[in-house]
């Protein structure tokens, strides 16, 4: 099967450059060995990291020629970190594109052709001596990793040549290797054939970015890959586990009698399982051994439960040890029965993310602290799933995922987005069925199941993303079926090209909107449905992720779907003031770029938690709640394979935000089923408060990714909705003094004094005690800054007659007069609008200082819809400590807040500016009770509901302000604080960030009237 493993030796160095200029596709690797998995064999390891010599250049017939040559002193060349990007080192530049090729008008090319003016070269020479532990054993040289296509020699002899970024390209390189100094050479092309088939969204880069290391094996007869698997029946207590090995006699001088023994142990240490099985070598080189045994009672793997047995592997002779592998094993069982996926005979839903291997400060070279981060944010967030999108990543992600339990989609280094429509003729699109490419896309998905097989955590080979359809497809597909019958495939890209959609198990699809997806899902029940891609989370967005999920419980083949996606790809870079910022496409002379369209994370490029977030944790929690009253409470238990009894549930009262009753409620359920149990409190509600009941499940447990006490689930019920307008006894307070000037008109009261312009047509100061409390006076607002999926759908020109409606609204009247113990001021606007109407904003002033403010807009039709509703106004920007009563504590909008708790919170102006790429519409708060916006002295103003609640935004910065900048660093110095307060802001969408609008059930329809009241009081 595997052919040759010694080394091959090409002819020369220019018969692999004419190999180079020819373009073709077919040559994908020379001289590699086999494609093997990974395991934990190698005490026998040598890694050659750290410092290289280094040489750039711009295109090969600059790239130093003969440097390989043992000759040729290298080491007064530039250094350079080994593993890294050499465009993180200084060298070319961080080139994002998310779907045109890099070279799209540069270079005037076609598949398989590969640009000659610019393809940087890096040429590496690592000078190294050959640890005694290595020596005299078959010795075997690795590159985990290296962008896109790379030539290897040593010491003077050329060794290989190998394409595809993703995995692994070892080289059998015994021969070559000496005592004393050795010269490792590499010259690395960042484009190639194959970067035709890397077209993925993410930034370009080039060079050795995972490890190099060299690794010998204890003897001339070994283990080079094996693949360990089970068959689980029905009743999930019995199994039949395979083995395969590929045994090598390296000398082919080792005939006789060899056995390998396989040894599982449990968690405990105790051995549940010891086979053995002899075989004899003779003149062939390679020998497969094959065997099976039967295992009952073991305990499965979820991604609940990650319960991973002790393996061990031991090649002996003799009854000696001569190679020892130790391993992890999972038992899980994964099927499709009557159109669903299941994991151990329970229906599974993924509650999923993408997620690119990405580090701001390092690219795709990232650290084992990135991935435990990653997947313990993951698991904290109820994320079960991933997909590796859109390569295989780094193998110690795998494992670490079979150890936390995440449910992984491995996914073929494979994207051609570039080279096809999304309508019309896509004659030129490839991989297709073109047998020029056919070597090239099996050596991808061969080196991928090779490696990956053995991770418990894979549980579904994908043939890649965006890359059509078409026959070479199938003949992937066929491939991994025939190897692998313990896991399902998947492609999207049959969605677009039918001919071939049944080797998908799958009926993959990505941004679906939900409507649509409930059409396709009322046609088509006979193949289970997820979205690989969806909820797209660039910059403010993911709202109405819950549509998605409840469409989970309605519809038992629509199995859940993967946001797009983890983490924003940004890197820190030098801006022109000398600060260090985070900079997308374009920040780096990059050309072609897509600008930001790389910041979709639900963690910022910082790695911090975006507030995205906080409503993906909510919308995949595993447990629904159901009031009755005070009386009980029902949880369903949507867990597969986990108790209730594994939580406690802690049970609050809150009046008006605080804490008046706690107790611990002992719970327990069966997994996929629903218990009710009683709260027993008695508490007497005073009549004008709020009450809240909270309940929040948490674990009773430490695990692997957090500490007992975490919670994992909440729900809260309002008891009793309050009355917020408690106005002072008028007894208490001196009569108000209205003063009608010519230009102004003004009302005094016992310690204040108010002014409203004429000329301005506005309230323009309040005074309390001294102290000015108004900067910039308040004006109707009806915009907020656009999104990025704002941006995409076009509102800024569908909705553009909003901008600067309330800041240029025409005033053409101001009345006051005395009402009782208050003073009322009328002002009414024109808005300019292409079909006009008009708006009122009245002033109650109360004895004690309140001021009610009512704005009442009058609905007319013709105009697109209102992208908020409210008042804003400026306060000095000292102002800048904020306590709110609402829904929190991170950001929310009203298509996305079902993961906030209504309390109360303090956070700051400062604080409320999110850092996405590029400033929008951020700080919005949602049925907000009251809120206060004050100085570190205790000098503020308190923003009151009278009826509905409010959405509210503290910023420094007006919408339009955020709107013309690019960058976080490019907005001014603040110098005001501004409170916005809305009836209502439009939700922020999220079904994609490319025409998608925010749902209607979220928009403000401007054909009708509209009212906003709320209390205004300084204190």
């Amino acid at each position: 099967m595997y052919g040759r493993i010694l080394f091959v030796r090409a002819i020369n160095i220019k018969e692999i450059l004419l190999m180079y200029d020819t373009d073709k596709p077919e040559v994908v690797k020379i001289n590699n060995c086999p494609a093997h998995n990974f395991f934990g064999l190698y005490k026998y390891r040598q890694y050659l990291n750290e410092r290289w010599n280094f040489n750039y250049a711009k295109n090969i017939d600059l790239a130093p020629k003969d440097f390989q040559n043992q000759d040729v002193n290298c080491k007064f060349w530039d250094k350079i970190r080994v593993p890294a990007h050499i465009q993180m080192e200084g060298y070319d530049k961080p080139h994002y594109t998310n779907r045109a090729y890099p070279w799209d008008g540069v270079e005037e090319i076609v598949p398989p052709q590969v640009p000659k003016m610019f393809n940087p070269v890096a040429s590496y020479v690592k000078y190294f001596t050959l640890d005694e532990h290595l020596k005299g054993k078959p010795c075997f040289l690795s590159f985990q990793g290296v962008e896109s296509a790379f030539y290897v020699w040593l010491n003077g002899e050329f060794i290989g040549y190998s394409e595809d970024s993703f995995t692994a390209s070892d080289f059998d390189v015994t021969p070559f290797l000496k005592d004393g100094e050795n010269k490792l050479a590499v010259q690395v092309l960042k484009f190639s054939t194959g970067s035709w088939l890397e077209d993925q969204d993410f930034f370009r880069f080039s060079g050795i970015f995972r490890d190099v290391f060299l690794y010998a094996m204890p003897e001339d007869v070994f283990v080079w890959d094996y693949f360990l698997r089970a068959d689980i029946d029905s009743s999930l207590t019995k199994a039949t586990l395979v083995l395969d090995c590929d045994v090598v006699d390296y000398t082919q001088c080792n005939e006789g009698e060899y056995e390998i023994v396989l040894s599982l142990k449990d968690n405990y240490g105790n051995y549940i399982l010891q086979k053995a099985q002899k075989f004899e070598l003779n003149a062939t080189k390679n020998y497969k051994v094959k065997f099976e045994t039967a295992i009952e009672y073991m305990n499965l793997w979820s991604s609940e439960n990650p319960y991973l047995y002790n393996v061990e592997i031991s090649l002996t002779r003799d009854e000696q040890s001569i190679m020892n592998i130790t391993d992890k094993f999972g038992f899980r069982k994964v099927e499709i029965d009557n159109g669903i996926i299941k994991i151990n005979g329970q229906r599974i839903v993924f509650n999923g993310t993408n997620r690119h291997e990405f580090n701001a400060t390092h690219g795709r070279c990232i650290s084992e602290d990135d991935m435990i981060y990653d997947i313990i944010q993951m698991k904290l967030h109820n994320i079960n799933a991933v997909r590796t999108s859109h390569y295989p990543n780094q193998p110690r992600f795998y494992e670490l995922c079979d150890e936390f339990g995440l449910y992984v989609i491995d996914e073929v280094n494979l994207e051609t987005h570039g080279t096809w429509k999304y309508e019309g003729n896509n004659a030129d699109a490839i991989p297709k069925g073109l047998p020029q490419w056919t070597n090239a896309v099996m050596e991808r998905v061969t080196s991928m199941f090779k490696r990956d097989k053995n991770f418990t955590s894979i549980i579904i080979w994908s043939l890649g993303n965006e890359s059509y359809g078409g026959e070479n497809f199938k003949i992937m597909g066929d491939y991994l079926r025939a190897e692998d019958n313990t896991r399902l495939i998947h492609y999207e890209g049959f969605f677009h090209d039918r001919e071939f959609e049944y080797v998908s198990d799958i009926e993959s699809q990505m941004y679906t909107s939900p409507k649509n997806l409930v059409k396709y899902l009322e046609g088509h029940k006979d193949k289970p449905v997820i979205l690989c891609e969806y909820a797209h989370a660039m910059g403010n967005s993911c709202g109405n992720l819950n549509e998605y999920v409840e469409l989970t419980r309605k519809y038992p083949h629509y199995q859940g779907g993967f946001i797009w996606d983890w983490v924003d790809q940004a890197i820190w870079t030098t801006n022109e003031y000398g600060e260090k910022v985070l900079g997308y496409g374009g920040d780096f002379e990059d050309k072609p770029n897509d600008g930001n369209f790389s910041g979709n994370g639900l963690l910022f490029a910082d790695r911090t938690l975006s507030p995205k977030i906080q409503e993906v944790k909510y919308c995949y929690q595993y447990v629904d709640f159901t009031f009755d009253g005070t009386e009980s409470i029902t949880i369903k238990n949507n867990y597969l394979f986990t108790d209730l009894n594994k939580f406690e549930a802690e049970i609050e009262i809150l009046e008006e935000g605080k804490i008046i009753f706690a107790n611990i409620l002992e719970i327990f359920g069966k997994p996929q089923k629903i218990a009710t149990f009683d709260l027993n409190f008695d508490i007497p509600f005073n009549k004008d408060k709020e009450y809240i009941l909270n309940i929040s499940l948490k674990l009773k447990e430490d695990t692997n990714w957090t500490k007992h006490g975490y919670e994992i689930a909440f729900a809260q019920h309002i008891i009793q909705k309050g009355n917020f307008r408690r106005l002072p006894a008028s007894k208490m307070c001196n009569e108000l003094s209205l003063h009608m000037g010519l230009m102004n008109i003004g009302v005094r009261g016992e310690n204040f004094s108010i002014m409203f312009s004429r000329i301005m047509g506005s309230l323009i100061s309040y005074e309390l005690d001294g102290m000015e409390y108004i900067k910039d006076f308040p004006v109707p607002s009806f915009w907020r800054a656009s999104t990025d999926n704002d941006r995409g759908n076009l509102m800024q020109q569908r909705c553009y007659p909003w901008i600067y409606a309330g800041e240029w609204a025409r005033y053409t009247k101001m009345d006051a007069e005395k009402v009782g113990d208050t003073v009322q001021v009328y002002i009414d606007f024109n808005l300019l609008l292409p079909t006009p109407t008009t708006c009122r904003i009245t002033y109650i002033i109360h004895k004690e200082g309140t001021i009610t403010i009512k704005m009442t807009y009058k609905g007319i039709k013709g105009l697109p819809e209102m992208p908020a509703f409210g008042v804003r106004m400026g306060m000095p920007k000292n102002f800048e400590q904020i306590t709110f009563y609402g829904k929190g504590p991170e950001e929310n909008y009203i298509d996305r807040n079902l993961g906030s708790k209504i309390g109360i919170y303090k956070t700051t102006v400062s604080e409320n500016l999110t850092k996405y790429l590029v400033p929008q519409e951020c700080g919005n708060r949602t049925e907000v009770r009251w809120i206060k916006v004050e100085t570190s002295n205790g000098r503020g103003i308190l923003f009151e509901k009278i009826d509905d609640t409010l959405e509210v935004n503290v910023g420094n910065y007006v919408p339009q302000q955020l709107e013309i900048v690019k960058h976080q660093y490019e907005l001014p110095r603040p110098f005001s604080t501004f409170v916005t307060i809305n009836k209502m802001q439009m939700g922020v969408g999220g079904d994609d960030s490319w025409g998608q609008h925010t749902h209607d059930e979220y928009k403000i329809d401007s054909s009708k009237d509209l009212e906003l009241q709320f209390n205004f009081k300084p204190f």
